[in-house]
């Protein structure tokens, strides 16, 4: 009777503090838990569309504003942009910057978007965006170009951690050529606003592929912003993020 007993105990023990620990990780940031260590599965009729590796081939020490997709078989032109909160950028003293870090993972890296080289050969190295996210430029932007050429059903994900610098990133998305109308319509709610992960990479996920619009439109272009609790802090601290992939349905 005692070890029944005592069995019940360590049920409704672990039950409880099962509970209680849910409700901490609900209520540890007021975005939600929504990154993704273990994402669900691309649909089946999804393939590899875009990829970025960011390796040695990223220029060191630079200020960057551009980086191109390096899988990109269907020849779409695909990059990434920022804009940056301060004025005057690319020459700002390293200051709000994008720039080539050296911080691997394997979260989100695929093979098969870079030649097949397993990680552990791939020399991935990382981006980051340093501080202040805010200035007299506005605040930073991250752009993700993806013009959809004979595709549709796009999802954007990507590995990323925060060091120090944001606690969340918001996103959302143009469909118009020239002048951006950005807008939230059709995204999965939970990804509108993804609380960040301070010094652990996690993969964020952006799902259009219920966005009509988005289908074989090649003004695409997703857009990334951040929330801090200063923007205008600047400590030396970043966000860092790594291996950007883009699965879509092509041929429809």
């Amino acid at each position: 009777m005692k070890s029944l007993a005592s069995l019940t105990f360590f049920l409704l023990a672990s039950l409880l503090f099962t509970a209680c620990a849910d409700k901490l990780v609900d209520s540890s940031s007021p975005y939600g838990n929504n990154q993704q260590s273990d994402p669900d599965p691309v649909p089946a009729d999804a393939s590899l569309y875009l990829f970025w590796v960011f390796d040695g081939r990223v220029a060191n020490n630079v200020e960057l504003e551009r980086l191109d997709a390096t899988f990109d078989p269907l020849e779409t032109g695909a990059f990434i942009s920022f804009q940056s909160a301060l004025p005057g950028y690319p020459n700002t003293g390293r200051l709000g910057s994008m720039e080539r870090r050296n911080a691997p993972t394997d979260v989100n890296y695929l093979p098969e978007g870079n030649d097949d080289i397993p990680f552990e050969e791939a020399d991935v190295r990382g981006v980051q965006i340093r501080q202040p996210f805010q200035g007299s430029n506005g605040e930073h932007e991250l752009y993700f170009h993806i013009p959809m050429t004979n595709a549709s059903a796009p999802i954007l994900r990507f590995a990323m951690m925060d060091e120090g610098a944001a606690d969340a990133i918001v996103f959302d998305y143009s469909v118009t050529s020239g002048f951006q109308q950005w807008t939230q319509a059709g995204m999965v709610d939970a990804q509108t606003t993804q609380s960040l992960t301070t010094d652990t990479y996690q993969i964020y996920t952006v799902d259009l592929s219920g966005v009509e619009a988005a289908a074989n439109n090649a003004d695409l272009l997703i857009r990334a912003r951040f929330l801090t609790d200063d923007g205008f802090a600047s400590n030396g601290d970043r966000v860092t993020f790594n291996n950007v992939s883009v699965f879509a349905v092509v041929g429809e």
